[in-house]
This record gives C-alpha cells, structure tokens and sequence, in this order.
C-alpha cells in the first residue's frame, strides 16, 4: 500500500478495547486507511502491555474503561517498560478530569470514539510521529464556564503546544486518504 506522507512505512497500530464490536469497526475502518496497518487487538490493558513489549508498534489505540487492567493503569505500565510509547486513548468519555489522568499517565492523546475517520487518521499519524493530539470535539465543554486561567492544566497545554485564546474554538479539518 502506499504510505501516508508522514512515514515510508506503514504506521503499525494495536487496537487495545475490551468491545469486541470496537475493535472489529476500528480494523475495518483502519484496513481502508492508506499507511495505517492494524498488526494486533488486546481485549484489556494487561494484553496491550504484553503486546507492546513483544514488539513496538507506531501508536496503541487504548480504551479508556476495561476490565482488569483499565487504559489509564495500562498506559503507565507500559510507558515504565517502554518510555517512547505512544498511547492515544480512544474513549466515550469527555469528562476534563479523564482528560486530565490519562495526559498525566503519560497518553500523547485522547480521542472521543464519535470522532470522525479522519480526525481520528490525523489522531493516530501525529501520535505515532510522537506529537500530542486532543480531540477538538472537547474544547468547547472546557471553555464554557471558564477563566481563561482555569481553562487547562499545565500539562493539557503542554499536550496541546500552545494556549488557546480566549473564547475560540480550534478546529482542524482533515482529509485522509483511503482506499479504494
């Protein structure tokens, strides 16, 4: 197939959900994406730890919520055995404090599992180029409300790489190229 623009190689990905119609949508949906090549699923986050240090892979979609061993635990033990990891979570969950835990165990992302295939193309190549990535669709419940002081953490800005301006919105539009 031929490579995303980002890499010459396909960028290897673990599906780690405890859905097992999540993770059978994710490999459809990702099977499409050209330079994305889906190498393994985990049904926990104690087989994606497993899973990552047989071997490293470009970018571990990790659900947030599983049994056993949930993303956030597995995130951190995998980031001790292998620093360079790159975990996206992949979630329902738009709460800021999840947000906030799993940037702070270490994910270089998090991404609502309603997010279009594109945003979640672009999600997965600035992840697994080892960037950081947020969902845009989360911004708008951060700045309801808010001071522009209290709008985001340290560490959320720092994930973000730059503050955001008061009363907007980011947006991103992404084309991603599939296979036909």
């Amino acid at each position: 197939p031929v490579a995303t623009p980002m890499t010459a190689s396909p960028l290897t990905v673990v599906i780690a959900d405890d859905s097992a119609l999540y993770r059978q949508m994710l490999i459809n949906v990702l099977r499409r994406i050209v330079g994305v090549e889906v190498v393994a699923v985990a049904s926990d986050g104690r087989e994606a730890v497993e899973l990552h240090s047989l071997r490293p892979y470009a970018a571990i979609l990790m659900d947030l919520q599983m049994p056993g061993m949930d993303g956030l635990e597995a995130t951190q033990k995998l980031l001790a055995a292998v620093p360079d990891a790159n975990v996206l979570m992949f979630t329902a969950y738009s709460e800021r404090a999840l947000l906030t835990r799993a940037l702070e165990c270490g994910a270089r992302g998090y991404i609502l599992k309603e997010a279009s295939h594109a945003t979640l193309v672009r999600a997965i190549e600035k992840v697994a180029d080892g960037g950081s990535y947020v969902d845009p669709g989360l911004m708008p419940a951060f700045l309801e409300g808010r001071d522009r002081e209290d709008l985001l953490t340290a560490r959320e800005r720092e994930i973000l790489g730059h503050e955001i301006p008061h009363g907007r919105v980011p947006t991103e539009r992404v084309v991603g190229r599939t296979r036909h």
